[in-house]
């Protein structure tokens, strides 16, 4: 039975990400990680350098 202060896992680390304002780098991490699976197979093996230019995230 949870607790009423007990929050899950997935809620800790987005709130550890927050208070040491790594969220956007690790945003951009896996945007460069999952690259191939989200542009598709044909234009990830033709990429050669990914950056991420503006970090304005929705």
């Amino acid at each position: 039975m949870r607790k009423p202060n007990d929050i899950t896992l997935k809620e800790g680390i987005g709130k550890l990400l927050n208070v040491y304002k790594l969220k956007g780098k690790f945003d951009e991490t896996t945007i460069i990680a999952l690259w191939p699976e989200l542009m598709g197979v044909a234009i990830g093996n033709r990429t050669t350098q990914i950056y991420i230019f503006q970090r304005n995230f929705l």
